[in-house]
């Protein structure tokens, strides 16, 4: 049967905050809670969402009421209970002003009707497969919060991309669902799959933070050096290079000190520069902070690497009768360059 959209009313005792919420999920494993498992997560999830700054919200509650302009969308969990799909900030704004004039904090008068709206309120209701509800969620959560006004933070967006991904969507269909280029969607999806391999890391992975994706980001960017220095593999979507990988999360991952080599995008992009060139490689694996080489060198021997390139181009132009021996030589810088081809 199609997904239907149904308009009803429900109380607020009848609704269960998602543990699966992007705003409050930790870690980046595709997992669905279970009935039993979302109803002992509620105060957990609830106190999570308390943190996201809900006071601005609450205000606006107490003054206006719960508007109904932009209704929460729920999908049905058992007869009289009822999964947040959309809205749970809303809905725990909502909890907490009920919580905070049972505790006696509230004397405003318009905490009443505010009451009596919680005893019906206005919602969609998704009704269809679980496949069907899920693609719907992820489209009104992708329009909402990865191409709307309500934007999300970097990686939540881009585990929403991944999730869609993981599911079978072709990338040109994500986009077109969540009102992104194919592109976009591409890049936030290989952007998660390398903060998921942070995630995964024995070494680095507990300390990882949400803002590491943007700075790994950087560095799967086909315009620099990064990509092809942790030797990002397509098919995997990881990269391959252990060595270099450990040295880029000795950089972005705090220290014991609580101090960053690498704290924003500006030093990602500093530190980019100085892998540029091999020599510039080589040494930032025997330094503690990248700053430390001399990237003037760096740049002058990658100058030489081109100006060499190009003497060698020119010659080889120059040669319209080679010798035996000429040939030969030619023969071999093919044989070389088809060397570095096949490693990049």
């Amino acid at each position: 049967m199609p997904i239907k959209l149904v308009d009803t009313k429900v109380r607020l005792d009848q609704l269960l905050l998602d543990p699966d919420n992007y705003r409050v999920i930790k870690n980046t494993d595709e997992m669905k809670t279970g009935l039993t498992e979302t109803i002992k997560k509620q105060d957990e999830i609830y106190k999570a969402l308390k943190k996201q700054k809900l006071a601005d919200l609450k205000d606006s509650i107490l003054k206006n009421g719960f508007l109904t302009v932009d209704r929460i969308v729920i999908k049905p969990l058992t007869d009289e209970q009822y999964l947040v799909i959309e809205g749970n900030r809303r809905v725990a704004a909502l909890k907490s002003l009920i919580e905070d004039f049972e505790k006696g904090y509230i004397e405003d008068p318009n905490i009443n009707e505010v009451i009596e709206q919680t005893k019906a309120i206005s919602a969609v209701l998704i009704k269809g497969t679980e496949e069907e509800i899920k693609n719907y969620s992820n489209a009104l959560m992708g329009i909402r919060h990865v191409s709307g006004a309500k934007k999300w933070h970097g990686w939540q967006s881009a585990k929403l991309v991944n999730s869609m991904f993981e599911s079978g969507h072709k990338l040109s269909e994500i986009g077109e669902m969540l009102g992104i280029t194919s592109i976009d969607a591409g890049r936030r999806m290989r952007g998660y799959k390398a903060f998921q391999q942070l995630e995964h890391d024995s070494e680095y992975g507990s300390r990882k933070e949400t803002h590491h994706y943007a700075l790994l980001l950087e560095f799967l960017s086909s315009q620099k050096k990064g990509r092809d220095w942790l030797e990002w593999n397509e098919d995997s979507k990881s990269f391959q290079n252990e060595v270099a990988l450990k040295r880029l999360y000795q950089a972005i991952i705090k220290d014991d000190d609580g101090k960053y080599e690498v704290r924003n995008i500006n030093d990602a992009r500093d530190f980019l520069e100085v892998i540029k060139s091999r020599n510039g490689q080589q040494k930032i694996m025997n330094v503690s902070d990248f700053r430390d080489i001399d990237t003037d060198e760096s740049e002058e021997i990658t100058a030489t690497y081109e100006t060499t390139l190009i003497m060698l181009k020119n010659t080889i132009k120059d040669l319209p009768h080679p010798t035996p021996n000429e040939v030969d030589y030619v023969k071999e810088i093919i044989k070389l360059a088809n060397n570095v081809l096949e490693m990049n």
